[in-house]
């Protein structure tokens, strides 16, 4: 096991990005992704600092066959990161989550935003990942 430390100063900044969250009324959660190469002080070092700010957590690195992921097809540089298949999966996932515990309006019909952005999206998806 890797003993992880994290500076005072990156615990300064999440403390006032849960101080910035706590004043505009927006819920923050922790999350670990799911990695081939994790290691459980990780965890536990970001499991205490959600415990000490009151922010929900969310071991992820468990539910690799929950949200179907694929260790071979759905990470990239030496299994370290998602790719744009296992980013969707995870995202499809959390969007799941999300649903099930939080009451948030669905702003997908009214928001113009969003749509453009989805479009923007998929064709970008469309031409960067071969078929």
């Amino acid at each position: 096991d890797v003993d992880y430390v994290l500076t005072e100063r990156n615990l300064d900044y999440i403390k006032r990005m849960k101080r910035l969250c706590d004043e505009k009324g927006i819920q923050l959660i922790f999350y670990k992704i799911p990695t081939p190469t994790w290691y459980e002080s990780q965890s536990e070092g970001a499991k205490e600092i959600a415990e000490m700010l009151d922010v929900p957590w969310l071991e992820l690195f468990y539910e690799v066959d929950e949200i179907g992921l694929d260790v071979k097809a759905d990470f990239r540089d030496k299994n370290n990161h998602l790719n744009q298949r296992g980013a969707e999966k995870l995202s499809a996932y959390l969007a799941e989550y999300i649903q099930e515990h939080y009451d948030l309006e669905d702003q997908r019909p009214t928001n113009k935003r969003w749509n453009e952005d989805l479009i923007r999206y998929k064709k970008l998806v469309e031409s960067k990942i071969p078929k």
